[in-house]
Order: C-alpha cells, then sequence, then structure tokens
C-alpha cells in the first residue's frame, strides 16, 4: 500500500474547503434546525429508527464547485482567504483541477464544473497553514440529516468530507498531511466562549475507489460529542464545546513537517467537495 506522502506525490495534495448543501436531497436540515441526542461517525440513535443503511443517504449538494458563477442562494462564487498566512484565491476555467486531466467523477449528481479555485500561499514560519473558506451571501450548509419515517426520525451528521483537488507545486516542501477544520459555538460559526466552542480538525487521505483526486477527510464526531483539536496549532485553543455542525467557519490546513520559509511558496487547485454519509 502506498503511503500518504506516495499518493500525494502522485496527484499532488491540495484541498479546500467543506461542503454541504448547495441543493438538498430532502433530508438536509436548514442551519439552525434543533436536534435530539443522536449524531454521525459514531452514531447515537433514536429508539426504533436504528442506523441509517450504509450508502442508503445520498450525498450533500456541493459546496462550491470552482464555478465562476455563484451556487444558487450565494451572490457571489466562494473564496479562500489566508488566516494565519498570506494567501491568494483566483479562479480558471475549466472542467478539471487546473492543468490536470478532469477527474471524470463516479458521483452522479456531479454533471458539469465551470471553472477552479487556484489556491496560493507563502510559508509562515509555523508547522500549519490555514486557509479561510468565504461562503459569499450565505452561510455554510448544514452537515444534519434526518432518518427514519414522519414521528419516529432521528437526526444525524455526515460523516466525511469529499475533496476533489489537482496537483501542488512550488518551493515550499510537500505537506506531511492536510486537515480540514471546523470551528463553531452551538448556534453560529465561528468561536464562543471555549466552553460553547468546538474546534474539529480531521485528517484527509487518498481515495483511489471514488477518483485519483479524491481525498476523504473524517471521520467527523457524533453529534454533540466533545471531540477537539490537540494537535499543532488549532484555530481555538482549549475549545471544550459540543460538536453542532448547524453553522460553522471551514478550514483547509496543509500541515509541515516543520516551521515553513516565509520566502517558500505553493500552490494548488480546488476542483469541489461535498459530505457523504
Amino acid at each position: 500500500m502506498r503511503s500518504f506522502l506516495a499518493r500525494l506525490a502522485l496527484v499532488g495534495l491540495v484541498g479546500i474547503a467543506l461542503v454541504g448543501c448547495g441543493t438538498s436531497n430532502g433530508t438536509t436540515l436548514q442551519a439552525g434546525a434543533v436536534p435530539n441526542n443522536s449524531g454521525g461517525g459514531p452514531i447515537n440513535t433514536t429508539v426504533g429508527v436504528g442506523n441509517p443503511p450504509a450508502g442508503s443517504i445520498a450525498p450533500s449538494g456541493l459546496l462550491d464547485d470552482g464555478a465562476l458563477t455563484a451556487l444558487p442562494g450565494a451572490t457571489a462564487p466562494g473564496t479562500f482567504t489566508g488566516f494565519n498566512d498570506v494567501a491568494t484565491d483566483t479562479q480558471g476555467l475549466g472542467s478539471g483541477p487546473g492543468a490536470d486531466p478532469a477527474p471524470a467523477p463516479t458521483d452522479a449528481f456531479v454533471t458539469a464544473m465551470g471553472g477552479y479555485d487556484i489556491l496560493a500561499w507563502s510559508g509562515n514560519n509555523n508547522q500549519v497553514v490555514q486557509l479561510k473558506y468565504n461562503p459569499v451571501g450565505r452561510v455554510n450548509p448544514s452537515l444534519v440529516y434526518t432518518f427514519g419515517l414522519p414521528g419516529n426520525s432521528a437526526f444525524f451528521t455526515y460523516s466525511q468530507i469529499v475533496i476533489h483537488i489537482g496537483a501542488i507545486t512550488g518551493t515550499l516542501p510537500a505537506p506531511t498531511s492536510v486537515s480540514l477544520e471546523l470551528v463553531g459555538n452551538g448556534t453560529a460559526a465561528g468561536a464562543g466562549s471555549a466552553t460553547l466552542t468546538y474546534d474539529v480538525r480531521v485528517a484527509c487521505t487518498a481515495a483511489p475507489a471514488i477518483s485519483v483526486f479524491a481525498f476523504k477527510c473524517g471521520p467527523l464526531p457524533a453529534y454533540g460529542a466533545v471531540a477537539n483539536t490537540v494537535g499543532p496549532s488549532p484555530i481555538v485553543p482549549g475549545a471544550a464545546g459540543a460538536y453542532t455542525p448547524y453553522s460553522y467557519n471551514l478550514y483547509l490546513e496543509p500541515i509541515y513537517a516543520a516551521v515553513t520559509n516565509p520566502l517558500q511558496s505553493a500552490t494548488f487547485n480546488f476542483a469541489y467537495a461535498y459530505a457523504i454519509q
């Protein structure tokens, strides 16, 4: 089996941000809905409902497809900005992630890609580079869905985020890993008090069964679980809140073996992302 670094050498490392429901599969909750005691990843259930069978929940709608036009509900395409670093996001036309061949996605709901995001950043004297995804004119979609029958249903969370990315180039060495980090405070995106804020970082690994360009980021914790970031440079050190992914900020994070040199830089291309059961 190829190591993670070997896979990154094959397709390049890159990524993006989060996923959710630009469109709905009919079961997705709107941000701010009130859940009961349930979750995804390790799943809590309501008596009589049981766990959703594997493959029974459709992937979420696209969070961002890299297109030059906005997704429904947005006023402009979403962008990435540097959070602890200087970074840029420009957009290119085409159906594939940059100069690489189009990923020919197996996902039936992905019909065409109008463009892609070209992300670039420099070193920042830190091991972790944090790139924040900024939806324009909307919030990041909820990662919660319902399963069951009317009057006998429960709430669950999507357990993984899939990102489709192109090759990494530049003078910075290849990251040892790439992660996504979600931060919210129970009712809104971003940090609140430490006792209410969740800060969840999940690693992304190559998913060749989906596409040579795909990475799965997860598993995300169960709804209400306290499973916060303990690695280097979390967005909110000491966060201890319960995971409630209705509204959140999303960060893409290349993580390096050593502090990065500000005189070196890297670039990569993001095609699209979505969440899965």
